[in-house]
């Protein structure tokens, strides 16, 4: 084979801007190189005349042949992928065999290296997989150490090469593997391979950079390239997965690097450190930073390595070598330095405890320089609140652990722990007041907040008086503002000077939220309690300050930012000091009671609900404060104990009686979950009380109003008014919120006899604006209504209210589902105008049906149509939706599944009215769902084909000796006979080449299925036997045979476990012997299936 044709093919494939070269290169590439394990060589394997390529190990072969002989990166990177592929068959190939496959690597590495860079990931990434593969059936897969020493002491290429090879391998022995699924054995080779390997590769890594600085006090470029490598792998092997608990690299972070006890004298050697610390010293910036990230993880190794004499040199060492690098002066010049050396203070505290830090000699120059160092970092305008974070969770980690520490070191660590606390709310407040108003709500700086409250309540009474002198201080300052403000007519000046306040007032609360927030009650002490009732003291009396402000309008000037931290405050108060498990004796009520009288949790609930009321009628234009106030009015409201304290409050009573009376309602903005969230807290609240039967009317005077005004309405023209709209919309929002927390059977009730009597409403509604999204609206309330949520709609047994309340949802479903296949609009807007209400409607069908508070048996008795006529309904709007749409939607999938799961239980079953072209599009939709990913949707698309195929058994045994009509189900299996056959192929085609997410399900309908179409099972897995290498038959034919054993003809609890079982062997036999089949079927096989029957593709 001429290799300059694969050259210009492959060429071909990776760069050329025309898909017809590439897709021409791609088939020939794919017929000259078969991989055989796709259905594209299914062909191949039974084809006499096809003698290019017998077997697997020929294409390998032919590979080496290609590689040797070829310059083109391209073709490398093409081959050695085709290698990879191949490399899944390895249980067929011979022990020499595989030895030829490592070998060869190995020596093409070592002959024809440099390679671009994309090339050598490749190589990595076979050799790693056929390393993993061959572990156990050789030493040679095994003998890694000796193997890549010679690419070291090899010239300066081949050693950079060999090292990019090894760190890759070492990373990429952690990762879980495509082909090697048998998790077990997976980890019994990295285990092996950790045992045996990887203190040897670590060791012949700091070796490796121990020769190269050895003596010398500066690197030239390519002894610093050499050095970076070396770095990543010795970085590599330490952040190796020692005990399989690291499922990514996020857990790098937290706890320690659990590193064998064999490694301890290549840890605690000094010179270890020493070669990498002094290797920082002759790196140039970024290259530097990689001593840093190898620092970090050696820093984390775990303290019980250690005896406690070697603990405290090790940790000596590490204290000295951090201090050199804290006196260097260009030192963190680099950002990516300075970050780093951050992270490793982090890291070093949250493993060594406090008690084996202090009691090193250099404790107290170490602890100095660190705390000079922090200073100045918050005080550097330059410096990243990202590397900042680290540097609090080492001061955090510190005050933590400091009931380990001796009296004395406590005081240095208080007075410390407040100049740090200082600087940091100076340098805040100074100089990047903008940055932090804008990230205040990232989860970095939520962790800056943490850790720096921390500190504070660590020197509480300290910390918390410069707190409060500098929210007083600002206070004076802001008071004077205001009465210039209000004297002098808003100079421009002065408003900004009011804005640079307030925007340091945000901060300030933010941090006081936060510091009250974390509060423990057991550690907690009195005079703590008091400190937290003072600080409150003066976020009330700047709230009041702040309130007086927003008084002069229209001078006044609305700053949403300052609202929400108030908020934020109150709400953190709340965790700490309201609700359930406060104690209502609590000191913190001391400081409150002297100044604003207030002495309990009563009272301070009345202060917060009241600026709750404030904020529902003075914000109403800003979304976002009116949605976090709402959210405190949801939390406030959500307790047990604390919403019947609330109850009695005088300005609960007000919202309750004046709840339709806030301007937000009216607000567009607040149409979509305020409103919902609001009347969801209303409910809670009016239930709240025994005597809310009395207050339920009064409640809903204002929406019993407009209900029957909105019922004099004839015309659809009315209901279409944009005027009548928005009323529509702004009440079944909230009657929906209002729905959702009315959970208990006797409140529902009495909403339900309230809402019911207005039915007419809710279809006119529907049937005016089907085209308009305020019906999507009123149909989400419905879907609400019928949700048998904690049994609210069991009625009693002399109540009719659950079929009348079927007959409405029949009603509104064929309603809303007839005019909505009939709108016309564009592709892009198919979603938005139709599948949105389809999906609804399909919600509101299954909350009817698995309600079961209806009988439906009864309505067929007696001829209510009301069934059949949603069902029909329903047909035509799942087979208006296009089977790719179906599937391809998530939330239409989801409702399709959902829906279909709850009809095939129970109502497919007994129903009359099944056409066949619903059928056909459900068995379809079934084939399709069982192969996605989602294991919900394949979940309940197995669960509908077994309740299928388990009614048709059942009815095909009553019909042996019986001569009653057939089924409907029966028949339609009769009129398709493909159908089966198109299931079971299906169904066994992702069982045997899928990764099959989930063996039970799977299970339940391939046994029916098998067992009513026995000789479509015998001859389909017939030619899947006949399609496998021949190396594959007979295993795969055994396997198999094997599947149904002790398996007996009928569908019975017992017969369906032990099949179960036998599914559960296959596939792990599957797995562990890293079968590889090739698929008869491709892309388009399950429509193949389907055409013998022209209706199915329709």
């Amino acid at each position: 084979m001429d290799f300059y044709q694969v050259d210009n093919a492959c060429m071909n494939l990776y760069t050329s801007p025309e898909q017809s070269k590439r897709l021409e290169a791609e088939k020939y590439l794919k017929m000259m190189f078969p991989t055989f394990n796709d259905s594209s060589t299914s062909v191949t394997i039974n084809d006499s005349n096809n003698a290019s390529t017998s077997g697997p190990f020929e294409t390998i072969q032919k590979c080496h042949s290609i590689l040797e002989q070829t310059k083109s990166s391209y073709s490398q990177l093409f081959l050695i992928n085709i290698l990879q592929e191949l490399a899944i068959h390895w249980q067929i190939y011979s022990v020499e065999q595989k030895v030829v496959m490592r070998n060869f690597i190995l020596m093409y590495l070592g002959n024809r290296c440099p390679f671009e860079q994309f090339v050598i990931n490749s190589i990595s990434k076979y050799f790693t997989l056929i390393t993993k593969l061959g572990w156990f059936d050789t030493d040679e897969f095994r003998d890694i150490v000796n193997d890549f020493s010679k690419f070291i002491e090899s010239n300066h290429v081949c050693r950079h090469t060999g090292l990019q090879v090894l760190a890759f391998f070492v990373t990429d022995m952690n990762l879980p593997s495509q082909i090697l699924k048998n998790i077990s054995k997976n980890r019994k080779t990295v285990v092996n391979f950790r045992d045996s390997q990887l203190h040897q590769i670590f060791r012949l890594s700091l070796s490796t950079l121990l020769n190269l600085i050895q003596g010398k006090s500066m690197l030239n470029i390519e002894e610093q390239k050499l050095a970076e490598i070396t770095l990543e792998l010795i970085r590599a092997c330490l952040t190796f997965d020692f005990i399989g608990t690291n499922t990514d690299e996020s857990t790098e972070e937290i706890g320690s690097i659990q590193i064998p006890v064999s490694w301890r004298p290549t840890i605690s050697d000094p010179l270890t450190l020493k070669t990498i610390f002094h290797t920082f010293e002759l790196l140039n910036p970024p290259r530097s930073s990689k001593v840093l990230e190898c620092v970090s993880v050696i820093v984390a190794t775990r303290r019980t390595l250690f005896s406690e004499e070697e603990r405290s040199k090790f940790i000596k060492s590490i204290m000295q070598e951090l201090m050199k690098i804290l006196h260097l002066p260009q030192a963190f010049n680099d950002q990516s330095n300075y970050h780093e050396f951050c992270r490793i203070l982090s890291r070093f505290k949250t493993v060594y405890q406090l008690s084996d830090i202090n009691k090193i000699d250099e404790y107290e120059e170490f602890i100095n320089i660190v705390t000079d160092f922090t200073i100045k970092s918050l005080q550097s305008t330059q410096t990243s609140l990202n590397s900042i974070q680290y540097l609090l969770v080492f001061w955090s980690k510190m005050v933590t652990a400091v009931g380990q520490s001796k009296p004395q070191e406590d005081k240095e660590l208080h007075s410390m722990t407040s100049q740090i606390i200082q600087a940091f709310l100076n340098s805040r407040i100074e100089n990047n007041i903008e940055e932090i108003e804008d990230e205040l709500d990232k989860d970095a700086n939520l962790s800056i907040l943490d850790n720096i409250s921390h500190l504070i309540r660590f020197s509480y009474k300290e910390n918390s008086t410069y707190l409060m002198k500098y929210i007083e201080m600002l206070a004076i300052e802001y008071r004077n503002i205001i009465d210039q403000i209000i004297s002098n007519n808003i100079p421009i000046q002065v408003q900004e000077s009011i804005r640079k306040i307030e925007g340091k007032f945000i901060w300030l609360i933010n941090v006081c939220a936060m510091t009250v927030g974390i509060r423990i009650p057991y550690q907690s002490t009195e005079e703590d309690d008091i400190i937290d009732g003072e600080i409150c003291c003066k976020i009330m009396q700047l709230l009041n300050l702040n309130q007086m402000w927003m008084t002069q309008k229209p001078m006044f000037i609305p700053n949403n930012k300052l609202e929400m931290a108030f908020l934020y405050f109150f709400s953190n108060f709340r965790k700490s000091y309201i609700g359930d498990q406060s104690q209502r004796t609590s000191k913190v009520f001391q400081p409150l009671a002297d100044m604003f009288s207030i002495n309990d949790q009563y009272l301070l609930m009345d202060y917060i609900f009241q600026k709750i009321i404030t904020n529902l009628k003075c914000w109403a234009q800003d979304t976002s404060v009116i949605t976090e106030t709402l959210n405190l009015f949801s939390d406030l409201t959500s307790g047990y104990s604390s919403v019947r304290i609330i109850r009695k409050l005088d300005s609960a009573k007000y919202i309750l009686a004046n709840h339709y009376d806030f301007q937000f309602l009216n607000i567009p903005e607040n149409f979509k979950k305020n409103r919902i969230n609001y009347y969801s807290s209303l409910s809670r609240l009016l239930f709240a009380d025994d005597t809310y039967e009395t207050e339920f009317n009064e409640f809903f005077k204002n929406h019993d109003m407009k209900l029957k005004e909105l019922e004099k309405l004839n015309s659809i023209e009315s209901y279409r008014q944009e005027n009548v709209r928005c009323i529509l919309e702004g009440i079944f929002r909230d009657l929906r919120g209002f729905t959702m927390t009315c959970t208990q059977k006797k409140n529902f009730w009495l909403f339900f006899d309230w809402i019911y009597p207005y039915h007419d409403v809710i279809l006119k509604a529907v049937e005016s604006n089907f085209d308009h999204p305020v019906s999507i609206t009123v149909l989400r309330f419905v879907s609400e209504l019928a949700n048998n949520r904690s049994s609210r709609l069991n009625f009693e047994i002399t109540s009719a209210n659950g079929i009348l309340l079927f007959r409405e949802i029949s009603k509104i479903i064929c309603t809303f589902g007839n005019l909505i296949l009939g709108r016309l609009t564009t592709e892009e807007r198919k979603y938005t105008d139709i599948y949105k209400g389809i999906i609804i409607c399909f919600n509101i069908l299954e909350n009817a049906l698995k309600g079961r508070y209806i009988s439906f048996g009864v309505m067929k008795l007696y001829g209510d149509k009301a069934l059949t006529e949603v069902i029909n309904t329903y047909y035509k709007l799942m087979l208006f939706v296009p089977l790719s749409d179906m599937i391809n939607i998530p939330k239409l999938s989801k409702a399709h599944f959902s829906l279909l799961e709850t009809f095939s239980n129970d109502q497919m079953m007994s129903t009359d009215n099944f056409n066949s072209d619903a059928f056909l599009y459900i068995i379809k939709s079934c084939a399709e769902g069982i192969k996605q990913f989602n294991s919900s949707i394949s979940t309940e698309a197995c669960a509908v084909i077994n309740q299928i195929c388990t009614c048709v058994f059942k009815e095909n045994e009553k019909r042996v000796n019986s001569n009653h009509k057939p089924h409907i189900l029966v028949q339609f299996f009769n009129q398709y006979p493909q159908t089966l056959s198109f299931l079971l192929h299906s169904i066994l085609d992702v069982i045997i080449f899928e990764d099959c997410p989930n063996n039970w399900s799977y299970s339940r309908p391939l046994l029916g299925l098998i067992l009513l179409a026995k000789e479509e099972f015998i001859s389909y897995t017939s030619k899947l036997i006949q399609s496998q290498i021949p190396e594959r038959r007979e295993s795969f034919s055994q396997q198999l045979s094997n599947l149904m054993e002790n398996v007996e003809d009928n569908l019975s609890s017992k017969n369906r476990d032990t099949f179960t079982q036998n599914l559960v062997v296959f596939r792990r036999e599957m797995n562990n012997n890293m079968v590889a089949l090739v698929n008869i079927n491709d892309n388009s096989s399950y429509l193949n299936v389907s055409n013998d029957d022209s209706s199915m593709m329709q």
